[in-house]
């Protein structure tokens, strides 16, 4: 199970990117319908930003609340707080790296993909919610920052696997 949720882990990745074919009467349908949930749909970087909208999109098609529903601050702590406080309404966070690192708030020393990856990953550790990212496929990354960041999922990845395995 992922951690914290008492789900199974899901059989096969899915690709942000893919439309889930939901016919129109369908999207509307589940569009007027209540809420199923709230996911948080972490901000991303320009390359992989179509992908997030299009995951946004087939989220709120089905029914999902997505947060944030406002711009995450420039600057670190008020980027911290909404990003928090958006976290505490979610049951699942979904986080897409590209190869670009992003924008780093005023006085933080980290983007905003990685601050809301962090936040999200204590927000994990408390029980009761699931974190998944998604690392675009055959991603060739020159930013040593977002080399470092990927390489620090990839061992959480890693970490997670092994105590559910062991």
């Amino acid at each position: 199970p992922l951690p914290g949720s008492g789900a199974p882990p899901p059989a096969a990745p899915m690709s942000a990117a893919a439309p889930l074919g939901v016919a129109p009467a369908a999207a509307a349908a589940a569009a007027t319908a209540s809420v199923r949930a709230t996911v948080f749909l972490a901000e991303t970087t320009s390359d992989v930003r179509e992908a997030r909208e299009a995951l946004r999109r087939d989220l709120q098609q089905h029914g999902y609340r997505v947060l944030p529903e406002r711009a995450v601050p420039h600057e670190a702590d008020e980027a911290r707080a909404v990003v928090r406080e958006d976290l505490e309404q979610a049951r699942l966070s979904l986080h897409l790296f590209g190869r670009n690192y992003g924008i780093v708030p005023e006085g933080a020393t980290e983007s905003i993909a990685a601050l809301q990856y962090e936040l999200a990953t204590e927000r994990a550790a408390a029980g009761r919610f699931a974190r998944l990212h998604w690392i675009a496929p055959g991603l060739q990354v020159d930013d040593a920052r977002q080399k470092a960041l990927l390489e620090r999922l990839r061992i959480d990845l890693v970490q997670w696997r092994d105590r559910f395995t062991a």
